[in-house]
């Protein structure tokens, strides 16, 4: 899945699960989009891989995931 999927899926996440309107509403839904791409930082080619190949790496080592 690419970074903008997962950030739309975040996005619609945040939507759906926010019980309010308003400013809350735009704060979790920023915030789950965010969180949306955090399943692909052990991929360092990932959007996020990309922002933080460090963190990527140790991800990537500590679950000794192949490419």
């Amino acid at each position: 899945m690419l970074w903008h999927t997962h950030v739309a899926i975040g996005m619609l996440a945040g939507i759906i699960t926010t019980p309010t309107t308003g400013k809350e509403m735009i704060i979790a839904t920023y915030i789950s989009s965010v969180a949306a791409l955090f399943p692909d930082i052990d991929a360092p080619y990932s959007k996020i891989g990309r922002k933080w190949p460090v963190a990527s790496r140790a991800v990537n080592l500590f679950l000794d995931i192949e490419e």
